[in-house]
C-alpha cells in the first residue's frame, strides 16, 4: 500500500515541476505517514554499536581456556564471537600463525565480517613476522581460495603487512619502496601507516618527512592520508586535526592537496559541522576542491536539517555556493525525496535546478525508476538529462528488464544512441566499476590503481 501511495504522490509531483508550480502541501502531509524515521534509525544504531563494544569488552575479560580458534569458529553468538576473535588475534605467535589461519579461512561469517578478520589477523601478525606473513600472501591456502583472493583484490590484506614490516623495519621499508619500481598505493601507504603507528605523537612530523623524502609525483598522488587522519582525529580529537591539515596545506598529492585529503577523512567521523565553520575561511576556499563542500553540506544536512544546511551554503558564492547547495539536495532526495521535490521544483530554470533534479532522479532509480526516468525529461540540460536517463536505464534493466527494454525500443533511435553515449561516458569517468555477482546482485567496485 505504502509504495502505490508513494508512487502517485510523484505522479503528481513529476506533473507539478513539468509544469513548474507545486502546492500539494496537504496532500504530501498525509503520504509521510509511515515514512521510515531515519534520524532514529541511526539512533538505534549508534546504541547497539555501543551495546556491541561493551560486550566485546566483557566477553574479553572471561577469555575461555582451550582451542580458541575452534571456540571462535563454533561460536554463532555475534557479540561473543567478537570477544573471541579479539582472543584469537592476542594469542597469535611467530609459530602459531600459518596454522591458525589455516583454521580461520574456514570461518562461515558473512564476506563483511570475513574482510574484517582476515585483514585483522594478517596486520597483526605482520607486527609479529611481516616477512612470514608476506610469503604467505603466495601460499596456496590464499591463492586457491575465492573468497582469500575477494579480500585480497584491492591489496587490503597486502597494505596491512607492509605497515607491519614499516612498524617493525622502518628503514628496511623505506629502501624498499624508494628501489620499488612501481610505487602502488598499497605500499606508500603500507609504509607511511607502519611509520606514523611506531609513534603516533609524531605524526605530523612523520608524514611531512614523508612527505620530504617522496617527491615523485607517483608517489605523492597515491599518498591517501585517509586513515592516518581518522586516527589522529580519535587521538586527538577535531580541532587539532584541523590544525594538522594546516601543517601539511603546502603539500600536493596529484590533483588534491593534503589539506584537502585530511580535511575530506573528517566527514566519515561525523565532523561536518566543525568542518562547515573551516570551510568558510578565504584561503581554504581558494585551495580546496568544490566537491568537498558539496561532501560537507551533504554531511551537514544529515546531521542537522536541510534547511539549516542550505543557510550555511547559502552563504557561499560562485561555484562553491552551486556545490554546496547541490549536496544538501542530493542529501535531502535520499531521506525525503518527497518534501525535497517540493522544494526543488520552486528552483527557477538553471544548472542547479538540473543538477538537483538528476540527484532526486538519481535517488529513486531503485526503487522506482520509471520515475527516476520521468523526473530526467525534466532537466534542461541535454547531457545531465541522458546521463541522468543512462543511470536510471541501467538500474531499471537489471530489476526488471523487460520493461526496461520495452520502453527503451520505443524511444527514438536519436535517444537511444544519445543514452549509449551518455552511458559510455560515465563508465570511462567513473571511480567505480559495476558489475553483478554470482547472487544476481549489483555490486560497485573502486577500480584499481
Amino acid at each position: 500500500m505504502k509504495t502505490i501511495r508513494k508512487s502517485a504522490a510523484f505522479a503528481l509531483l513529476f506533473s507539478a515541476i513539468m509544469i513548474g508550480s507545486f502546492n500539494l502541501a496537504t496532500y504530501l502531509v498525509g503520504l509521510r505517514i509511515g515514512n521510515e524515521d531515519t534520524r532514529t534509525q541511526r539512533t538505534v544504531d549508534a546504541k547497539l554499536a555501543h551495546q556491541s563494544e561493551t560486550k566485546s569488552a566483557e566477553n574479553q575479560a572471561t577469555r575461555p581456556e582451550g582451542n580458541v580458534c575452534n571456540a571462535f569458529l563454533s561460536e554463532k553468538d555475534p557479540f561473543r564471537k567478537t570477544g573471541l576473535f579479539h582472543t584469537l588475534i592476542d594469542s597469535i605467535t611467530a609459530e602459531n600463525a600459518p596454522a591458525l589461519l589455516d583454521e580461520l579461512v574456514t570461518d562461515t561469517s558473512p564476506q563483511i565480517q570475513y574482510i574484517y578478520h582476515l585483514v585483522a589477523f594478517f596486520r597483526q601478525w605482520a607486527i609479529i613476522d611481516w616477512k612470514a606473513a608476506l610469503s604467505h600472501l603466495e601460499h596456496p591456502v590464499m591463492t586457491n581460495n575465492d573468497r582469500l583472493r575477494e579480500v585480497d583484490r584491492n591489496h587490503s590484506i597486502r597494505r596491512r603487512v607492509i605497515i607491519g614490516w614499516a612498524y617493525q623495519d622502518p628503514d628496511g621499508a623505506l629502501e624498499w619502496l624508494e628501489n620499488k619500481p612501481v610505487k602502488g598505493s598499497a605500499a606508500v601507504n603500507g609504509v607511511l601507516e607502519g611509520l606514523v603507528a611506531r609513534d603516533p605523537d609524531n605524526t605530523i612530523p612523520t608524514t611531512r618527512a614523508f612527505l620530504d623524502r617522496f617527491t615523485d609525483p607517483e608517489v605523492r598522488e597515491r599518498t591517501s592520508l585517509w586513515s592516518i587522519a581518522e586516527g589522529f582525529t580519535r587521538k586527538e580529537g577535531i580541532d587539532s586535526t584541523l590544525a594538522y591539515a594546516d601543517a601539511l596545506q603546502n603539500y600536493e598529492l596529484g590533483p588534491r592537496s593534503a589539506r584537502e585529503v585530511i580535511l575530506s577523512s573528517l566527514l566519515n567521523l561525523d565532523a561536518s559541522v566543525e568542518l562547515s565553520r573551516y570551510l568558510l575561511h578565504p584561503e581554504v576556499q581558494e585551495e580546496v576542491n568544490p566537491t568537498l563542500y558539496s561532501d560537507t553540506a551533504y554531511g551537514l544536512s544529515n546531521k542537522t536539517t536541510p534547511q539549516e544546511a542550505l543557510a550555511w551554503a547559502e552563504s557561499l558564492t560562485g561555484n562553491l555556493r552551486h556545490e554546496a547547495i547541490k549536496g544538501v539536495y542530493k542529501q535531502w532526495s535520499e531521506e525525503d525525496p518527497l518534501s525535497a521535490g517540493e522544494a526543488i521544483s520552486e528552483l527557477p530554470p538553471s544548472k542547479l535546478r538540473d543538477d538537483s533534479l538528476a540527484g532526486l532522479a538519481f535517488a529513486l532509480q531503485g526503487e522506482m525508476p520509471e520515475t527516476s526516468i520521468d523526473l530526467a525529461y525534466a532537466i534542461d540540460d541535454l547531457d545531465t538529462r541522458h546521463q541522468s536517463m543512462a543511470h536510471a536505464y541501467r538500474r531499471w534493466r537489471f530489476e526488471d528488464k523487460e520493461a526496461a527494454l520495452a520502453w527503451h525500443s520505443e524511444l527514438s533511435p536519436e535517444l537511444q544512441e544519445n543514452i549509449a553515449a551518455a552511458q559510455k561516458y560515465l563508465d570511462e569517468n567513473s571511480k567505480m566499476r559495476i558489475y553483478h555477482d554470482g547472487e544476481g546482485r549489483m555490486m560497485m567496485r573502486r577500480k584499481r590503481d
